[in-house]
This record gives structure tokens, C-alpha cells and sequence, in this order.
């Protein structure tokens, strides 16, 4: 909000940052974590096929939120 961003806008923003958090709490306790709602809020249409292309989407997409958040806070 300090940068001009409503709620709506950060939460969109950092919705990559939220589903790379949900990857690590999944990972961290006994389960599956139900992977297509993290793939979505990370921008994904669909689950990727492969585990290496899901962790590159997820790095990808991850980088480019904090990219997205850098600029901001530059502007």
C-alpha cells in the first residue's frame, strides 16, 4: 500500500511467492499438497508434466515476482 498498490494488486503480485510456500510446507510434512491450485497461483493453466518443468516454472516464476517487486519498489 506504501507504493500505491491496493490489496488486491500485492496479492496478485506475491500470489508466486504464496505458492512457492505451499510447495515447502508440503514437502516439509507427510502428504501431497494438492499441486494444481499452487500452480495456479503461481500462473500456471495447468500442472506441469514433468517434475523438472515444474521447477523451472516455479523458478520462473518466482523470479519474475521478485523482479516485479523490485521494480516497484525502485519506482
Amino acid at each position: 500500500m506504501a507504493k500505491g498498490l491496493d490489496e488486491p494488486q500485492a496479492q496478485s503480485m506475491t500470489a508466486p511467492l504464496v505458492g512457492l510456500n505451499e510447495l515447502r510446507i508440503g514437502s516439509a510434512h507427510i502428504g501431497n499438497p494438492e499441486l494444481e491450485p499452487i500452480f495456479q497461483l503461481m500462473g500456471a493453466s495447468t500442472i506441469p508434466e514433468t517434475p523438472r518443468a515444474g521447477w523451472n516454472f516455479c523458478v520462473d516464476a518466482v523470479g519474475n515476482c521478485l523482479c516485479s517487486i523490485a521494480g516497484i519498489l525502485e519506482s
